[in-house]
């Protein structure tokens, strides 16, 4: 600590204009503008952490150099190569002039040679040379390195890092959180919007298979939603609730006021001025599962429809807000008069619980089906089935997602079983595809406004993979699935950069790592191998490997620049929690849960030692203080 410069006592103030270190006593004699407090005493652990952020600093030096060195060659290099080109060129043409003299008998081409002499002259332009001068000088006076603020790379937890990261860098590490429940597309067909397990709704655009933004609720996972048709609000439900997030400023807005709970299917109206959604309600007179109606504007609760004598499962409501179509569970479709709020009539024909009802654009038909496997389309007019469906003759194939599109002409049905039916709708005898999507339940198909794509959401399998999404894209012209959303399928556990703070590795619950590109804000690459959960990974000094432990009990050391496995280090009896490289980049440690510590040689691929006792540790820590942290703590 600096002593004050008017007494003994430790100075926490520096006057800029004196040039004075001054302790607190001594404050009040100098302008308040012209001092500044000094920063608090370095501790120990300060100390240690400058220690090593000089000795990586060095490295980082030491790596540009190098760089620049390469640089430098290949400058000569193709200076040499683009000389001896120009030259050979010009001898060339000297050459060419030379045996223009000894001709008789010219060509059309030397006659127009011959012309040009006479009318020319050859100059050499100088300022080129200035010009690749100044092209150098430029190179060489730009930034060739930055400092960049810790608040931006260092976090306090991942649950903190994954948005400030968003933020910060545009980089989405997962694409949807912790699993997919439910899925939308808005009515422009720009946006696919993910309802995710941990209460996020994750937003890509449709066309490029980026992810736009993330906004994050704190109340449960969202279990269904639908987007305003002005891209202006999203509706969702799950166990609380109704929940209103607006979409322009990618925020959660409020949990609407309710008695509804346990909300299973919502909808918007087309002209965006209610929120229908399908839940229970708690009352003195027992439970039932209503549609409950709520004003957007005034976000409240309006009104509702339901019965003591069945439960509303699903809903639907024409264009012009007239008529509101009910799946119930007594087997029966109930067409509704919204406006007056009472029921117009049951219509009667399944045979099991309804689980899905949809209306055509035209509001002429209405589509329902049921767990009886069928689909029934109805006349609105007559309030009559026009004709029925056999959607499987698999008894235990039920639908549980239903949506009317391709111009009204198709019918999309995600089913129990994982896969989703396509019909032709005008002609209902004819099945348009059938795709295993899933090894158990769809929970919500659509066919993309366009009829390109075929979104569905639905429960992987337990395989380990990270091609084991929750959400996969069916491609309707190469029948075929299109390469998988870019991103984290689970959890982000673990973060680590370069030096350059390019290049970002992060490990997951998924059991994969991953490799970013920070400026470019893209999936470089996926390393798998990891038959569990990834809890720990670093990049080495010089940027080249990057180091994995899981709770296979494995260490995994990556090339990031050959983009492979380089070296599988086994040993461990329990989870590895922390693995770092040595500065030289020659050794790799490793730490387990049981605290059990290994040294692995990475250039030699082999495990150099166990870390056991006070004496290993002082000769190791000695050696390299950077590991002083995993080996001791």
């Amino acid at each position: 600590m600096k002593a004050c410069t008017k007494c003994d006592n430790f100075a926490t103030w520096y006057s800029k204009s004196a040039e004075e270190f001054i302790c607190d006593s001594h404050k009040s004699a100098f302008p308040e503008s012209s001092i500044v407090q000094l920063p608090p005493q370095l501790t120990a652990e300060d100390t240690e952490a400058i220690n090593q952020e000089i000795s990586h600093r060095s490295n980082f030096i030491e790596n540009v150099c190098v760089k620049l060195n390469k640089i430098k060659s290949n400058i000569i290099r193709n200076v040499e190569e683009l000389h001896g080109k120009t030259v050979n060129s010009l001898q060339h043409k000297s050459l060419a002039y030379s045996e223009l003299l000894l001709k008789s008998d010219y060509s059309f081409e030397d006659l127009e040679t011959l012309q040009s002499l006479l009318t020319t002259k050859m100059v050499y332009k100088k300022h080129i040379q200035h010009q690749l001068k100044a092209e150098l000088h430029n190179f060489y006076n730009q930034e060739l390195w930055a400092e960049k603020s810790l608040k931006s790379i260092q976090f306090d937890n991942i649950s903190k890092a994954i948005p400030e990261i968003e933020h910060f860098h545009g980089l989405h590490l997962e694409n949807y959180g912790g699993g997919a429940n439910t899925l939308t597309i808005s009515k422009d067909n720009k946006y696919l919007i993910i309802g995710c397990k941990d209460s996020s709704i994750h937003v890509w655009s449709l066309s490029k298979k980026t992810q736009k933004f993330v906004m994050r609720g704190e109340s449960g996972s969202v279990d269904c939603l639908s987007i305003s048709s002005d891209n202006s609000y999203i509706v969702s439900g799950n166990s609380s609730g109704v929940h209103l997030w607006n979409f322009r400023l990618r925020k959660h807005e409020l949990l609407i006021k309710s008695d509804l709970r346990q909300v299973r299917s919502i909808i918007i109206s087309h002209d965006n001025k209610y929120a229908l959604a399908c839940g229970s309600k708690e009352s003195i007179l027992g439970a039932s599962l209503p549609v409950v109606v709520y004003s957007l504007d005034q976000r409240k609760e309006l009104f509702e429809f339901s019965s003591k004598n069945f439960n509303v499962t699903c809903a639907a409501l024409c264009k012009k807000n007239k008529t509101l179509v009910t799946g119930c569970s007594d087997n029966e479709v109930r067409l509704w008069n919204f406006i007056e709020k009472k029921l117009d009539v049951a219509l009667e024909g399944h045979k099991g619980a309804i689980t899905g009802v949809s209306i055509t654009n035209d509001d002429a038909y209405m589509v329902s089906v049921s767990v009886d496997q069928t689909a029934r389309v109805w006349s609105m007019s007559r309030k009559s089935i026009k004709y029925l469906i056999p959607i499987s003759e698999d008894s235990a194939n039920t639908p549980r997602s239903l949506q009317i599109a391709g111009d009204d002409k198709l019918l999309v049905i995600g089913c129990n079983e994982g896969n989703v039916l396509i019909w032709n709708l005008k002609k209902h005898k004819d099945k348009v595809a059938d795709v295993e999507f899933f090894p158990k339940q769809v929970k919500k198909a659509l066919l993309t406004h366009d009829g390109s794509q075929l979104i569905a959401c639905g429960d992987p399998s337990d395989t380990i993979s990270h091609s084991n999404q929750s959400v996969k894209i069916w491609n309707m012209s190469g029948q075929s699935f299109e390469t998988p959303l870019p991103g984290h399928i689970d959890k982000v556990t673990s973060l680590a950069y370069t030096s350059d703070f390019e290049i970002l590795v992060s490990g997951s619950l998924d059991s994969t790592v991953r490799v970013w590109n920070i400026e470019e804000k893209n999936e470089i690459c996926v390393f798998e191998g990891h038959t569990s959960q990834v809890n720990t990974v670093c990049i080495s000094s010089n940027d080249r490997y990057a180091a994995s432990g899981s709770n296979d009990a494995t260490v995994k050391v990556w090339d990031l620049k050959k983009k492979r496995v380089y070296a599988d280090f086994a040993g461990h009896g329990q989870s590895v929690v922390k693995v770092k490289f040595t500065n030289d980049c020659i050794f790799l440690v490793s730490k387990c849960k049981n605290k059990q510590v290994f040294m692995w040689n990475v250039k030699e691929k082999k495990r150099e030692e166990i870390i056991d006792g006070s004496k290993a540790i002082k000769k190791w820590v000695q050696q390299y203080p950077e590991i002083k942290e995993v080996i001791e703590n």
